[in-house]
């Protein structure tokens, strides 16, 4: 590497650790290293709570299917992080990255893990970024991902989008030198940066290979995207781990941004699939003979790109464009960026890569982001993969014994059983319970996708019974709150009498009329039997009442405003005529009186309030309890 290829990693180094994204002369870096901080960015003070809770809702899955045998590793993939780009969606995703790391982080401490994945797309990268900002995007990421996963092995693999665009901006030079590579945690040095590399972890048995399914947009030449030189190595390397004396015992597991068989990264699985066969895999000058060299286990390939949960077979091409399914599975990684879900629902040469369903994110919520924690237990030869986030948890058999995937997707309620996978045909039960101070509101069980609830579940005893696990299982089960109040949110109507409880997304206005206004609820006309003598709460998860656009409002029988609203700040203005009811349980509570008495012969009203529709509760004379 030249002088100047060099200092200008020494730049980039320093760039990513300490944030700035200008240029620096030679003289000034001594006193840049220096003032690097090595405080943690990621404060556990400043971690939400909703981010522990799903952080230790996957240490516990995680914790129940790890044993002395199993591989444990996380795999984060397509942040496309905005950092200080302006954009649109740059504070929801800068903010659902951060979230990521800071669960990872939580996660990194609680569970024994063998090493971390960073899988392509770091950046926003769309044509308006600039290569400064490439550059700020990339060095955030990794140093959000360095903390979280310190003192592990961190293995990185370039995305489309980090070359700008598919290469309009950086190109790849600083992907091969920023991105492509491993850590300084691994045993690898300079002489692997931007290159296909590998990691064995020897305890383990288990070699990792960390292909670059994007060099064809690095280089912005080979229409092919894969070059021969790196399929080459690619087959060398697994001959080589299968060709050990003690291969029966290894395992491999292949990371790269693209699944093997998509596009123009297809050649690699045709590597793949000629290794697993025992055969010889042959393009252009390339021709590798496996006979004798495929001992060791293929595990499973690891990617991101995709956008979703999607587990498959991988496909065969033989050089060309036809695919054909052969036993070896990938497994998709969901986008850790709160924009980015499930965007490859349409066929790639007659292959689907993306999913029927997706699972969008929800923010302030442990869903606003997600990720991966694989663990492979080579003995039953099995991955369970727990999706941190918005998603879905799988089980996938890579060996003879069929598993399927247990998910309990339980509101309110408990389960005596937390498996996550039963063998093929064998008995599955588990009793569910609604939790205290509930009561059990609906149950369903699917098994591979068809409902079974009726012959599964014993709606007297809470129990699941399954005599024969044949495909996926799904356990969904929602309990409601056990309250003595009536809420009258669901008693309101239309102005032509039919049922309309709420519509979340508009406010009263001071006519009285519904207008648009995003985080807000407005009921519909809420039945009332006339009187002044009454005490309104209003209340609810996520409900407030101490801004502007929270209103209550009367309607003659006509359903046409009788009176006028009365805004939130009236409630108790007055010294003279106090109207305000403490209750802890309620966003706001009052009592009628010249401030906000109905007008006599009102016959509805209606609540415009903060929050969801979903949430709102509304009494008249009854404690929120």
């Amino acid at each position: 590497m030249a002088l100047t290829d060099k200092l200008t990693a020494i730049a980039d180094a320093i760039r990513a650790k300490d944030g700035t994204t200008g240029t620096m002369t030679l003289d000034q870096m001594p006193g840049k290293i220096a003032a690097i901080t090595t405080a943690d960015i990621i404060s556990q003070a400043d971690i939400p709570t909703y981010v522990k809770d799903e952080a230790l809702s996957v240490a516990t899955k995680v914790k129940n299917v790890q044993n002395a045998n199993t591989l444990t590793f996380f795999v984060i993939s397509d942040p496309h992080h905005c950092a200080s780009q302006s954009d649109g969606w740059a504070a929801q995703t800068n903010k659902s990255n951060l979230h990521a790391m800071m669960g990872a982080k939580i996660l990194a401490y609680a569970l024994d893990a063998d090493f971390s994945v960073c899988n392509g797309d770091f950046t926003f990268g769309n044509t308006a970024t600039t290569a400064d900002q490439i550059k700020e995007q990339v060095g955030e990421i990794k140093s959000w991902f360095g903390e979280a996963f310190r003192g592990l092995p961190q293995f990185f693999t370039v995305g489309n989008h980090d070359t700008g665009e598919y290469n309009q901006l950086v190109g790849a030079e600083y992907c091969m030198s920023a991105i492509m590579g491993a850590s300084d945690a691994t045993e690898f040095g300079s002489e692997n940066i931007g290159k296909p590399y590998y990691y064995d972890l020897t305890d383990k048995k288990v070699r990792v290979i960390c292909l670059n399914t994007c060099e064809g947009e690095m280089n912005g030449s080979d229409v092919y995207a894969i070059s021969d030189g790196q399929l080459e190595w690619f087959a060398n390397t697994l001959k080589d781990v299968g060709g050990k004396s003690d291969a029966s015992s290894w395992g491999i597991i292949v990371i790269g941004h693209y699944p093997l068989d998509l596009g123009g990264a297809r050649f690699l699985s045709d590597v793949l699939y000629q290794y697993i066969q025992g055969g010889t895999y042959t393009r252009n000058s390339v021709s590798v003979d496996f006979a004798g060299s495929n001992g060791a286990t293929f595990i499973g390939n690891f990617h991101g790109h995709t956008h979703c949960l999607k587990s498959d077979k991988l496909h065969y091409y033989n050089n060309g464009t036809t695919p054909t399914a052969y036993d070896a599975h990938r497994l998709a990684t969901p986008a850790a960026s709160f924009y980015r879900n499930n965007e490859y629902t349409s066929a790639v040469y007659g292959v689907v890569f993306g999913e029927d369903t997706s699972y969008t994110k929800t923010a302030n919520t442990g869903d606003d982001t997600a990720f991966c924690v694989n663990v492979v237990d080579p003995v039953e030869q099995v991955i369970y993969s727990i999706c941190y986030g918005a998603g879905y948890d799988r089980t996938i058999s890579y060996g003879a014994t069929v598993y399927h995937s247990i998910t309990n997707a339980l509101t309110n309620v408990t389960t005596n059983n937390d498996a996550v996978a039963a063998e093929d045909g064998t008995a599955y039960s588990a009793t569910i319970a609604a939790e205290d101070g509930y009561t059990m509101s609906s149950v369903t069980v699917t098994m591979g996708g068809t409902d079974i609830t009726a012959t599964a579940y014993n709606s007297d005893t809470g129990v699941i019974s399954i005599a024969a696990v044949t495909g996926d299982v799904v356990i969904s089960a929602n309990a409601t709150k056990v309250v003595s109040y009536h809420n009258l949110v669901p008693t309101a109507v239309d102005s032509s009498g039919a049922s309309s409880p709420y519509t979340d997304g508009k406010y009263l206005s001071s006519s009285g009329a519904p207008s648009d206004m995003n985080g807000f609820v407005t009921t519909g006309f809420i039945p009332f039997d006339g009187g002044v003598s009454h005490v309104y709460r209003i209340g609810g998860d996520g409900i407030s009442w101490n801004t502007y656009g929270c209103r209550i409002a009367w309607y003659k029988a006509d359903y046409s405003l009788k009176g006028s609203p009365t805004n939130y700040d009236k409630i108790g203005a007055s010294i003279y005529y106090p109207t305000k009811v403490e209750d802890a349980n309620a966003a706001a509570a009052f009592s009628t009186d010249i401030n906000v008495a109905p007008p006599n012969g009102a016959a509805y009203f209606r609540v415009s309030a903060k929050g969801s529709g979903a949430n709102l509760i509304v009494t008249l004379d009854e404690e929120i309890v």
